[in-house]
């Protein structure tokens, strides 16, 4: 019987971890196994002791909670593959530990899979929350119903540049590991890529995972991130660092398998993907916007007239600029 591990990097956020474990308790469908990966954050202590006080009523509804923790930091990258190397399952859903997952839970993964045989890396649809009162706020579904893509290379970094609802077969990402991509922050679009040049990957249009809106970015304590990103923010050094990453995996991938995935990520990197980053920057000093626009022109960006529009209202608007970027993420939902 397929079996299928509920993966958790855990760095800090010990009441977020808890109520993504709740909401795994309330699901109509449960993994066989949750896994959480503890990355040596200040909270360590109080992780462990929420854990433990959810072992009983995991037992109780025979899921499996296995908790870990890192002797040292070892970042983000580094922390999926442990995670990989340590599950029990065949597949892995992976989790950011301050999402959480919907009241279907599993059972729609579960069908496609049993489906989908030959498919080794998958998505979902997925809602946003807000964090405060758990109130859904948009439905993200790139597709109608469950398919394979093999052709659109965008889908590449789209199904993958959000961790919860990535979903990977196990055995397939160990032979898969690599530590060249570490600090990019992007090591489930290694995974991805890896996929699309292979079977393509697989999509479940049924939303099984929340993501929070508005959390603030934890990497940056590991030795490889460090010296590329700074918690708490996402400096246009770090931006730069992570969509260098995402298209240095793309040309990897390329020379191994002939294809031309760069071109489809390079476009979706300059388009649709542009606004979440510009958003981030909007009401931040002037220097700070340019200083991440002429980032983005060293990566071969900003020629698409979407990033020069973005651009524009994130420099040239001010203090206004936040509602602006508000105004078009409420148009966005509602699309």
């Amino acid at each position: 019987m397929m079996k299928i591990t509920l993966a958790v990097p855990a760095y800090n956020r010990a009441e977020e971890t808890a109520y993504l474990l709740q909401s795994v308790l309330n699901a109509d469908a449960f993994p066989d196994e949750v896994l959480v990966c503890e990355d040596a954050s200040p909270e360590r202590i109080g992780i462990r002791a929420m854990v433990e006080g959810f072992h009983a009523r995991f037992d109780a509804a025979g899921i499996v909670l296995t908790y870990h923790e890192n002797e040292k930091n070892l970042g983000y990258d580094k922390n999926l593959r442990n995670l990989i190397r340590r599950a029990s399952g065949d597949w892995l859903l992976m989790m950011g530990n301050d999402d959480c997952l919907l009241k279907p839970g599993v059972g729609p993964l579960r069908e496609f899979l049993r489906k989908a045989t030959r498919v080794r890396f998958l998505s979902c649809a997925y809602e946003q929350f807000d964090g405060s009162d758990g109130k859904t706020l948009h439905v993200n579904r790139y597709f109608p119903a469950d398919t394979v893509e093999k052709t659109d290379a965008a889908f590449v970094f789209k199904l993958a540049s959000f961790i919860s609802g990535v979903c990977v077969h196990r055995e397939w990402a160990l032979g898969l590991e690599t530590d060249v991509f570490d600090g990019g922050l992007f090591y489930q679009v290694y995974l991805s890529a890896s996929a699309f040049a292979g079977e393509g990957l697989g999509y479940v249009a049924t939303p099984i995972v929340g993501g929070r809106r508005g959390g603030t970015p934890l990497f940056g304590a590991a030795a490889s991130e460090k010296h590329l990103h700074t918690p708490g923010s996402i400096s246009a050094k770090s931006r730069q660092t992570m969509y260098a990453s995402v298209l240095a995996i793309a040309a990897h991938v390329d020379g191994l398998h002939k294809t031309d995935i760069a071109a489809g990520i390079r476009r979706e990197l300059d388009s649709r993907q542009i606004f979440h980053v510009y958003e981030n920057f909007a009401g931040r000093p002037r220097r700070d916007v340019r200083q991440l626009y002429d980032r983005m022109k060293e990566l071969g960006l900003g020629k698409s007239l979407t990033h020069r529009v973005l651009f524009g209202a994130a420099y040239y608007g001010g203090p206004v600029a936040p509602f602006l970027f508000r105004m078009a993420r409420k148009l966005r939902d509602v699309g």
